[in-house]
């Protein structure tokens, strides 16, 4: 909850409706969706890429910050 409450503040637009019968999308979550999926589907992409170079599985853990866009994505 609070992640998601930061990425609200960073955002400035709330990606969620809450309600007392659930939770749904807002147009901007809606966007927002896609291209997390798209994130998610090109970093799946790159370890299985990477996992066809090398014979050993290895995990690769990224983190990113909306903060701080000129350095996306930084290994860990």
């Amino acid at each position: 909850m609070k992640q998601i409450n930061k990425l609200k503040q960073e955002l400035g637009v709330a990606l969620f409706t809450r309600t007392s019968t659930g939770v749904t999308l807002t147009p901007a979550g809606k966007g927002f969706k896609g291209y997390a999926e798209q994130i998610v589907n090109l970093v799946n992409q790159a370890l299985v890429a990477s996992h066809q170079y090398s014979g050993q599985r290895q995990v690769i853990r990224l983190s990113t910050s909306l903060m701080h866009p000129s350095a996306p994505f930084m290994a860990t």
